[in-house]
C-alpha cells in the first residue's frame, strides 16, 4: 500500500511535476535521457535549467509499421545514451504521440538498463494516459517491474485520466526519498 502523506506529492497539472523532477534531481549540465518522439515539454525544460537532453528514438520493427506496436526501443541504444551524467531517464508509456504502450518484456528490458547503470539514475515515468490505450493493450506501470520502484517517479494526471484538461491536477507516486525532493521543489514554485 502507498502512504499518501509521504509517497504522494500533487503539482499544479503533470508538466508542473516533470519541472520539479528536473530541479530536484538535476543540476546545469547534466543529462536527461528521453524517449524520441516525445512531449516538448521535457526538453524545454530542461534546456531552462541547463540541462542536456539525450534522445533514444523508437524504431520500426518491421519495414512497414501501421500500429504504435510497430516501435521499439533498442536497448543497446538506450544504454549508451546513459552516461554517469545523466541523472533522468524520463519514460512515457502510454505514449504521447504514437500511442506507444510498452509491454511488460520491453519494460522488463528497460528495467535491465537501468540496473546496469550508477546507483543515482532515476526513472521519470511519465503515465498520464494511463487509461487511454487500444486494442485491447494493457497498461503496466513501470514502477511494478522489480527492484524499480524505488528509483522511480510515477507521474500522472487528473486532467487526463477524467478529461478535464484544463483542471491541471498532476501527480506523483514514489518512495519517500524520491518524494520528499519532489515536494521540496513543488513548495519552492507554488507553495499551496
Amino acid at each position: 500500500s502507498i502512504n499518501g502523506l509521504d509517497e504522494c506529492v500533487v503539482y499544479s497539472g503533470a508538466q508542473h511535476g516533470i519541472a520539479c523532477a528536473l530541479t530536484a534531481f538535476c543540476e546545469p549540465g547534466d543529462e536527461i535521457c528521453v524517449v524520441e518522439p516525445c512531449f516538448d515539454a521535457y526538453m524545454k525544460l530542461a534546456s531552462v535549467q541547463g540541462i542536456k537532453c539525450v534522445g533514444v528514438p523508437l524504431r520500426p520493427k518491421i519495414s512497414n509499421p501501421k500500429y504504435a506496436g510497430d516501435f521499439v526501443i533498442d536497448a543497446k541504444e538506450l544504454s549508451d545514451a546513459i552516461s554517469e551524467r545523466t541523472k533522468l531517464l524520463i519514460l512515457n508509456t502510454p505514449q504521447t504521440f504514437l500511442g506507444k504502450t510498452y509491454d511488460r518484456n520491453e519494460l522488463e528490458e528497460i528495467a535491465d538498463v537501468v540496473r546496469s547503470k550508477h546507483d543515482n539514475l532515476v526513472v521519470l515515468s511519465d503515465e498520464v494516459y494511463e487509461f487511454m490505450t487500444f486494442q485491447k493493450i494493457e497498461h503496466e506501470r513501470f514502477a511494478t517491474i522489480q527492484d524499480m520502484y524505488d528509483r522511480t517517479i510515477s507521474l500522472f494526471s487528473a486532467g487526463k485520466t477524467f478529461s478535464t484538461t484544463g483542471w491541471r491536477v498532476g501527480y506523483s507516486v514514489a518512495t519517500p526519498h524520491l518524494s520528499k525532493p519532489l515536494a521540496d521543489a513543488t513548495a519552492l514554485t507554488t507553495f499551496c
